[in-house]
């Protein structure tokens, strides 16, 4: 963490600078970087200090940063002038980091898999480490260490096809060989997906979705309409008040899981509250920008990828509350359908208010049994929010699968607790690949 007098000295500083809204953002990250690519392992560490100046000054708001890994140089970046500084303070240097070790289980996990027909694997493994400081004139100081370990696994065959998963890894858990298990099983059942694909299918169909691919649908294609910087840069009216079209439909901001986080990337701490209440907006997320914009009181949701980034308004755990059904009665009520375990990032489109998202892993259901797998190419679309009137049914268990967020360049860390839910019908097209 940052010395108290460093810490001291920063707000009296800031006391000083001209502006309605004023914020000192500083950042020491430290990041380990593991791979391994056709057998030849591979490591390395990384690290910086840098912070940003935030200010709003007669209704404009203007953000310089400033890196550096010698403190008193983040103090002369507070001042107009940079000879004010009567104390020296150190440099910080980057964590010393070795994850190495953690993986050495790497050989004993292979040996349960049969591999042979796998031709390259490629693991990449990143543990990351965000000491920051948040320093505002609305009474925010605090201190905060955020870290996560993230682990990509790549796999492809000797017929060329590809299997990949990510696993996100929180503070507060240890569990990393389970994890990589996990995360080796479902790339080669991607791959085995993939080569038994055959099914083609277009039109309006009626679908079961799995936890995870309707936390995906759901966070993606409905969270960002309930993110109040979206209506900012689009000139629109907040949707508050509106009813999106199912009464099924209860939304609510869950709050940092796993020990990730305390505050946001702004000082706040995020509160667990209802965003939509029986199909009905009755809250928005907000950052300090978009609260003072729109006049809300809401704060807590302010998002940054780093000292340098835009701070945007996200989720920290997108979450649905459940409902009656378990998903296998879902899906034994269908007569034909589909099933999709899994989806994939594909196209937003806000102005248009318009998503499409290709299938992963997804099923013919026949007289309510899962059956052929989709073949590659098949997709989903509609648009926002109308395509959560066809929720027909919400199911009980709500499993909490980790995300990393884009939002324009920024990037950060999301979870979606969302449980299986039914459509009446939903839009599924087919492209060849």
């Amino acid at each position: 963490m940052f010395p108290e007098d460093f810490v001291e000295e920063a707000n009296k500083k800031l006391r000083k600078v001209d502006g309605e809204f004023k914020e000192f953002f500083i950042e020491n990250f430290s990041g380990c970087s593991y791979f391994i690519k056709n057998g030849v392992k591979e490591s390395f560490v990384r690290g910086n200090i840098g912070s940003s100046l935030r200010i709003l000054k007669n209704g404009k708001w203007v953000q310089r940063s400033k890196k550096s890994n010698h403190l008193t140089n983040h103090l002369k970046f507070l001042e107009e002038e940079e000879n004010q500084i009567e104390k020296e303070f150190p440099f910080l240097l980057k964590r010393e980091i070795s994850i190495d070790k953690e993986f050495s289980f790497i050989g004993e996990v292979l040996k349960e898999f049969d591999l042979s027909f796998i031709k390259e694997f490629d693991l990449t493994a990143v543990k990351n480490f965000h000491n920051t400081l948040v320093i505002n004139n609305l009474g925010i100081n605090c201190t905060q260490e955020k870290s996560i370990l993230v682990i990509n696994l790549r796999l492809k065959d000797k017929s060329n096809f590809i299997g990949s998963e990510t696993v996100i890894i929180p503070p507060f858990e240890d569990n990393i060989k389970d994890k990589f298990r996990s995360c080796l099983k479902e790339s080669l059942n991607i791959i085995k997906v993939k080569k038994e694909g055959s099914k083609q299918i277009k039109g309006e169909i009626p679908a079961v979705f799995s936890s995870r691919a309707a936390g995906f649908l759901l966070n993606e294609a409905l969270g960002r309409t309930l993110e109040s910087d979206l209506y900012e840069n689009l000139k629109r009216d907040l949707p508050l008040g509106e009813f999106f079209g199912s009464n099924l439909i209860n939304i609510f901001e869950g709050g940092p899981q796993g020990g990730y986080a305390t505050y946001d990337d702004e000082g706040f701490k995020p509160e667990e509250r209802i965003l939509v209440e029986e199909g009905k907006v009755v809250s928005l997320l907000a950052d300090v920008k978009r609260s003072n914009y729109f006049s809300l009181k809401e704060k807590g949701n302010g998002r940054r990828a780093s000292f340098n980034s835009k701070v945007y308004v996200g989720f920290f755990n997108f979450a649905m509350q459940g409902g009656e059904f378990e998903e296998e009665e879902m899906i034994k009520e269908l007569p034909f359908g589909i099933y999709i375990k899994r989806i994939e990032d594909g196209i937003l489109n806000f102005k248009r208010k318009t998503f499409s998202f290709p299938i992963v892993e997804g099923y013919i259901i026949r007289d309510g049994k899962i059956s052929e797998c989709l073949k590659k190419g098949v997709r989903i679309y509609g648009k926002m929010p109308q395509f959560i009137c066809e929720i027909n049914k919400v199911g009980k268990k709500a499993e909490t699968f980790w995300g990393l967020r884009q939002k324009f360049s920024n990037y950060f860390y999301v979870t979606e607790t969302v449980p299986p839910i039914s459509f009446k019908s939903i839009s599924v097209d087919f492209k060849e690949q």
